[in-house]
């Protein structure tokens, strides 16, 4: 598994691409284990997000503002987990 980074200057059209392994840099199975936590621990808020919104006593009394901060946090969990899991099979695939 290579990191790539690309950095870009102020001038236009000016870039630099760097490539690092990142077995130099990480554990992997360590890494591995870690990602698989944290999916565990992100499945949990989410099911306990959804548990929320789904009750119709509290979306039905909340303000809107807070329910749509609710759907927000749904969401970011939605996002977080499917970044972890392309990490994760990322790593596992190498």
């Amino acid at each position: 598994v290579t990191i790539q980074v690309v950095v870009s200057s102020l001038v236009a059209g000016q870039s630099l691409e760097i490539a690092v392994p990142l077995s130099e840099l990480v554990d992997i199975a360590e890494e591995i284990a870690r990602l698989k936590k944290e999916l565990s621990q992100l499945e949990k808020m989410k099911s306990s997000q959804q548990a929320k919104l789904s009750n119709e006593s509290f979306v039905s009394r909340a303000p809107i503002e807070v329910v749509d901060k609710e759907k927000l946090k749904l969401k970011e969990f939605e996002d977080k987990l499917d970044k972890t899991r392309l990490a994760l099979e990322s790593l596992e695939s190498t």
